[in-house]
This record gives C-alpha cells, sequence and structure tokens, in this order.
C-alpha cells in the first residue's frame, strides 16, 4: 500500500483557487462595465432633463415682482411649482423674508438655471435698516442688513375710478401686482362694469387685508354698465355672467321657453334658485328689453 502524502491530497486546491479568482475577476469586470453603461444612461437622462427644463424656462413670460408680496398664481406664472410655492409661504409664515434678489437662490425647488433668469426681474421693496433678532441666550441684538435692492418706487395715486382704471393705475396700488390686475379688469370686464366698490372684494385670489388698504382710495361712478337681456341672449351668452353661470342661465331659458318673455325684472324672484341677495346683484346687469 502507498505511503500517504498530504502533498499530493492537497494538490488540485492551487488549481481551484486560481479558477476561483479568475471568476471573481471577469465578475469584477462586468460589474464595471455594468456600471459604466448605467452611468451613460444616468448622464444621458440627466442632460435631456436638463434640455426640456431649459426649453420650458424660455418659454415663461417674465414680469418684475416682488418675491414678498406676489401671490401663489404669480410663482407659478414664472415657472415654479405648486410644491416649491408651499416651501416659501411656510418660510413666511415663519416670519421669513426676501431681503435681497439673491435670496431666491436659496429657495429650495428653484433650479439654479431658473433662479438666474428671475434675477434681473426681482423687485424688492425697501427693508427696515436693523432687524431685531433673538438669540437662545434670551439676548437681543441688532443686525445690518445688506442695503436693499434698488427699485422703481409705486406712486400711489390719491384715488381711482374702478371702472375706467387701466393696468398701470391698478399695479400702482399696494398689494396688487400683474396676476391680481389681470383678474380684476377680466372680473370687471364680464361683470359689464363694477356698480358698487365693493365688488371688487370679490375678484378671486384678492386678500381682505389688500382690499381694507386699498378701499379708501377706490371711487365708483356706475354708468355705462353693460346689461343682458334675458329675453334675447343665449344660454352660452347668459352663462359667461358672474351671477349667472351655467346652471341658473338653463334655468332662466327653461322658464322663458315654459312661461313667454319676462316682463318685468321681479320676474326673476319667482325662479327658486333666485334668492334676495342674488336678486340685488343681478338687478343693475339684467334688461327684460
Amino acid at each position: 500500500m502507498p505511503a500517504f502524502s498530504a502533498k499530493s491530497f492537497f494538490t488540485p486546491l492551487p488549481e481551484i483557487r486560481s479558477l476561483e479568482n479568475d471568476r471573481i475577476v471577469r465578475e469584477l469586470q462586468d460589474m464595471r462595465q455594468e456600471n459604466a453603461r448605467s452611468g451613460n444612461e444616468r448622464s444621458d437622462a440627466l442632460n435631456y432633463s436638463s434640455e426640456k427644463e431649459e426649453e420650458r424656462f424660455a418659454a415663461l413670460k417674465l414680469f418684475t415682482f416682488d418675491p414678498n408680496t406676489i401671490d401663489d398664481e404669480g410663482w407659478l406664472s414664472l415657472g415654479l411649482s405648486k410644491r416649491t410655492v408651499k416651501t416659501i409661504r411656510n418660510y413666511q409664515s415663519k416670519g421669513g423674508k426676501f431681503r435681497k434678489p439673491d435670496d431666491i437662490k436659496r429657495v429650495y425647488g428653484i433650479a439654479p438655471s431658473l433662479a438666474e433668469k428671475l434675477l434681473p426681474y426681482v423687485s424688492i421693496a425697501a427693508n427696515d435698516k436693523f432687524e431685531k433678532n433673538k438669540y437662545d441666550s434670551g439676548s437681543f441684538v441688532f443686525k445690518k442688513f445688506d442695503k436693499p435692492a434698488r427699485e422703481t418706487k409705486r406712486i400711489a395715486p390719491a384715488s381711482i375710478e374702478i371702472n375706467a382704471a387701466d393696468s398701470l393705475e391698478w399695479l400702482a396700488l399696494d398689494g396688487i401686482g400683474p396676476a391680481l390686475t389681470h383678474r380684476i379688469l377680466k372680473f370687471r370686464q364680464k361683470l359689464g362694469g363694477f356698480y358698487t366698490i365693493t365688488q371688487v372684494a370679490e375678484v378671486y385670489g384678492l386678500p381682505d387685508s389688500t382690499f381694507q388698504l386699498i378701499k379708501p382710495i377706490l371711487k365708483c361712478i356706475p354708468e355705462g354698465i353693460n346689461k343682458v337681456s334675458i329675453n334675447s341672449a343665449t344660454e352660452t351668452e347668459l352663462e359667461q355672467h358672474p351671477y349667472i353661470r351655467k346652471k341658473l342661465a338653463k334655468v332662466l331659458i327653461a322658464y322663458r321657453t315654459q312661461h313667454g318673455p319676462f316682463r318685468n325684472i321681479s320676474d326673476l324672484g319667482k325662479i327658486q334658485l333666485i334668492d334676495s341677495d342674488l336678486l340685488a346683484k343681478l338687478v343693475p346687469y339684467i334688461s327684460v328689453e
């Protein structure tokens, strides 16, 4: 019987190790190649996303704005997402303010490329020179701010007639930006003209605090109001009026079809959808001719 040889017993192991090492090396090489491909794909995707973003930003219609007073619709029209606008509102609800144009670069959610496009249009009202700041120690210090950005000051008119005022006159009022100006003029046009100052408060998105601020200088001359003939207007024409809308327009047409022409304005009171408050609002805008 041949003698036991430890050397001969373990001889295959180096070959096994070599094969195993080769396999591991191949797997590592495959992983590197796969990672390289994935990296290229990610890079292509990022480049594509960046190109699409640039196209979207290039299509924006930019306008001068104050980031401390612009409304949500204004931010959205400047290219911000609803989520980013919410971030800004949360910041402002805690007392945060934009001190200088460059501060918009610090807003999480505003892409650097968009921030650069917006910067030339930022116009911030003058800040107080000093602000009180409280630290954990309970002590108070005064911090001097950077010099505020230069801006063209608004010169508010002594009064404006709300049926004749153009966009520039509305824009001159505190708290009224481009978006609100557009809504005010559109609401006035759809109504057919204002017959009372309080109707301005009905404009969508106009804060009551802003309305109360500008109310003392608003004047209303209810002349030349465009009226709608409820006996000849089509359903489409009726539903365009802010106080009528689609549902009431259908009812008015049905009533007219069933009972014939309205003989006087008070006939509207026979319609269930029209209460005394709505009737009072409709009277200046309705005719039975």
